[in-house]
């Protein structure tokens, strides 16, 4: 009786595996289909970015390295930038 008790439950075990390893391929599936449905926009670029009530990125602004930096202290220069696009779902 014992070693049939240790057989089912190592039978639950084993199946409760399994069962993970399915959900998580097709999970990897659908961020597969997503990120080929959907176009990527990089916003790490100058050209994504200008000023609020402005045409382009002020110059005490600057992004590089995947770096969006300010050049000035609370109050005095910093300014409010947005992106050149509006985005539904982000």
């Amino acid at each position: 009786m014992k070693n049939l008790s240790i057989f089912l439950v190592l039978l639950v075990l084993a199946s409760a595996c399994r069962d993970k390893k399915e959900a998580t391929l097709e999970q990897e599936q659908n961020v597969v289909f997503l990120s080929q449905a959907i176009e990527w926009i990089s916003l790490m670029t100058p050209e994504s970015w200008r000023g609020y009530n402005q045409d382009t990125l002020p110059d005490n602004w600057a992004i590089a390295d995947d770096i969006i930096e300010c050049f000035g202290k609370a109050g005095d220069m910093g300014g409010d930038i947005i992106t050149q696009e509006q985005f539904d779902n982000f």
